[in-house]
C-alpha cells in the first residue's frame, strides 16, 4: 500500500496577462492587468499493489484541491476561471510483458458568481452579473509492452 500527499505553490502573481487588446473603440478603458494571486495545491493519492501468479494488479484513487488564481470578475473584462476540486481512480493490470492502465478523472468546478460594477450595469444593460459552474470528464487507457 502506498499513500503520497503533496502540496504545490503556484506563483501566478508572475504570469503575464494573457490577453492583449488587438483594437479599442474611442472610450473604452484601458486594459487591467490581470492581477492574478498566488496559490497553493493539495493533492492525496492512495495505490494498492496484488500479484497472483503472473498477474499484477494495482488499484489507485486520489484527490486534489485547486484554487483559482482570477480575482472575482466585477470589471469590465472576465478572466473565467473556478476552483477546482479532481477526484481520480485507476486501475493497472499487468501481465509477464504486457501491461495495461485505464484511468478516471471528475474534475468539479466550484459555482463562482461576480457581480458587476453598477456603472457597468448601466452602459451594458444585461450585464449585472456572472455566472460560471460546470465539470470535465477524462478517461485514459494505455497499453505498453516490455521488450
Amino acid at each position: 500500500l502506498l499513500v503520497a500527499a503533496s502540496v504545490t505553490w503556484k506563483h501566478w502573481s508572475r504570469f503575464d496577462n494573457p490577453i492583449v487588446y488587438t483594437a479599442e473603440r474611442p472610450g473604452d478603458a484601458p486594459q487591467p492587468e490581470a492581477n492574478f494571486g498566488d496559490t497553493f495545491v493539495s493533492r492525496v493519492g492512495i495505490e494498492g499493489s496484488f500479484t497472483a501468479g503472473p498477474f499484477g494488479l494495482q488499484a489507485r484513487g486520489g484527490f486534489a484541491w485547486e484554487p483559482s488564481p482570477a480575482p472575482l470578475q466585477e470589471g469590465y473584462h472576465n478572466y473565467l476561471d473556478n476552483d477546482r476540486a479532481v477526484l481520480g481512480t485507476g486501475l493497472g493490470m499487468d501481465w509477464r510483458f504486457i501491461r495495461l492502465d485505464l484511468a478516471f478523472q471528475y474534475h468539479h468546478l466550484v459555482p463562482r458568481r461576480a457581480v458587476k460594477e453598477s456603472t457597468l450595469s448601466e452602459t451594458h444593460p444585461g450585464w449585472p452579473s456572472i455566472e460560471h459552474e460546470g465539470g470535465i470528464f477524462y478517461f485514459g487507457a494505455e497499453v505498453g509492452v516490455t521488450l
